[in-house]
């Protein structure tokens, strides 16, 4: 396979994550589950969970797709970047350590879905509802872990670190390299959102803004691979 053809593989697959994580977006809009505020809030959640159980196993897979279609998406992204030295090697292995954590994310609704609600509403033993509903609250806590340390690897650590190595020498156009610093910088307002109050829906909506950047980023970064070839390399990069 030609360096052009992998590339232009990398792209589809870039375009395809982008899909992915909107998907993920809409189908969590449809399900219209909120976080429980509290553990005692727990038996109505899972008992809300298992109506739409469905809802919440396909936003699973679609984000698990997303994160797997992620991994050649940025590795065609290196590779575009490649000339500019070894560093680039660093960002790019924090951007697929933050990938995995954003697969490991995914993976914890299919587990509430499948396993945990069943059979949650099938238990009438007071003890073991008890200990299923610690189990979800911590489960939550833990995808949310996953999903802000993971996209903060990624977008913050990783690819924006890409982007401004590859500011001095503009391999890919300037606009793009902006886009991906921008996505990074607001991508730490993630940390906002384990506030509350006025705090966390001011930083729920920077955070909305940062994937909503991010995934521009990931179409617009997919079309450049799919059109660029190496004789053409000059010409994209003046866009």
């Amino acid at each position: 396979m030609t360096n052009d053809k992998f590339i232009k593989i990398c792209g589809i697959s870039s375009i395809i994550a982008a899909v992915s994580y909107i998907g993920t977006v809409i189908f969590i809009l449809i399900a219209g589950i909120s976080k429980p505020e509290s553990l005692a809030t727990m038996d109505q959640y899972i008992l809300d969970w298992n109506a739409v159980k469905g809802l919440m196993s396909v936003y699973g897979w679609f984000g698990i797709l997303g994160s797997l279609f992620t991994i050649p998406a940025i590795l065609g992204y290196y590779q575009l970047l490649r000339k500019e030295g070894p560093m680039q090697w660093i960002p790019a292995a924090i951007i697929y350590h933050g990938v995995v954590l954003l697969t490991l994310a995914y993976v914890i609704p299919l587990v509430i879905s499948h396993f945990i609600a069943p059979v949650y509403i099938a238990e009438s033993d007071p003890s073991v509802l008890a200990s299923l509903q610690v189990l979800t609250h911590t489960l939550r806590v833990i995808e949310d872990f996953f999903i802000i340390i993971g996209t903060i690897l990624t977008l913050t650590t990783g690819l924006a670190i890409l982007a401004i190595i590859d500011l001095k020498r503009s391999i890919l156009p300037k606009w793009i390299n902006w886009l991906a610093i921008g996505t990074g910088v607001l991508g730490l307002g993630l940390l906002g959102t384990l506030g509350t109050g006025v705090v966390k829906q001011v930083f729920d909506i920077v955070t909305m803004i940062s994937l909503g950047l991010m995934l521009v980023w990931m179409i617009a970064i997919g079309i450049i691979m799919i059109i660029r070839k190496e004789k053409d390399a000059k010409a994209v990069e003046g866009m």
